[in-house]
Parts: C-alpha cells; sequence; structure tokens
C-alpha cells in the first residue's frame, strides 16, 4: 500500500506541474520535463509520507522508481499529444524521438538535484 501511496504522490505532483505549466504561453517539454524532474527529487528526500518508504531502498531501485515515474509521465504528454490534447511533442517518429531526448535530459535533472539534496 505504500509504494502505491508514494506512485500516487508522485503522478499527483507531476499532474499538478503539468497542469500549471500547461498554462503559460511559452510552454515547452524540456522546461516542465526539468522542472517536474527536480521536484519530483525534492520530494522524494524531504515529504515524510514517501521519505519513509524510499529512503531504506537500494540506490539502484531508487533510481528505477524516479526513471518510471518520468518515464510514465513523459510517455503521457506524447501520447495526450498524439490524441491532439496536447501540443506537447508531434505525433511522428521524430516526435517520438524528441521524447526520448527529454526523458534522458529529465532523468539528468533528477538525479542531479537528488545527489545535491541528499541529507548527510
Amino acid at each position: 500500500m505504500k509504494i502505491f501511496k508514494s506512485v500516487l504522490a508522485g503522478l499527483f505532483a507531476i499532474a499538478l506541474l503539468y497542469a500549471l505549466l500547461g498554462q503559460l504561453l511559452d510552454y515547452s517539454p524540456v522546461g516542465f520535463s526539468a522542472l517536474a524532474a527536480a521536484v519530483l527529487a525534492i520530494e522524494f528526500e524531504y515529504f515524510p509520507w514517501v521519505k519513509d518508504w524510499f529512503e531504506p531502498l537500494p540506490d539502484g531501485t531508487k533510481r528505477l522508481v524516479m526513471i518510471g515515474l518520468l518515464a510514465a509521465a513523459i510517455a503521457g504528454a506524447f501520447g495526450l499529444s498524439c490524441l491532439g490534447e496536447l501540443a506537447a511533442f508531434a505525433c511522428t517518429m521524430i516526435g517520438a524521438l524528441d521524447a526520448l531526448v527529454v526523458l534522458v535530459l529529465a532523468i539528468g535533472v533528477n538525479q542531479g538535484v537528488h545527489l545535491g539534496t541528499k541529507r548527510s
């Protein structure tokens, strides 16, 4: 149940950021994903209900959880773009490659913020 709550909290944070940034005129998938990745790293480090579950996990598992949440968010944005609900990516092979590049950048931001804000 704790895993479900943690995943739900992460997806909620990403959805909230997405909703807020979607209202901006200069919205870019790269900017959104970088901000969402940073907030996700801080959330998993400092929010008590998530931190208590996340902290005892091995480092490799922590990375996989973060990558999975980011991949789900970016895949969702790509899917919504293909449905015409969002204008983040083109619904083509080039758009899919753009989404992959955004995912790699988001992973880098997430891991950098995680290491930079990690409690000693």
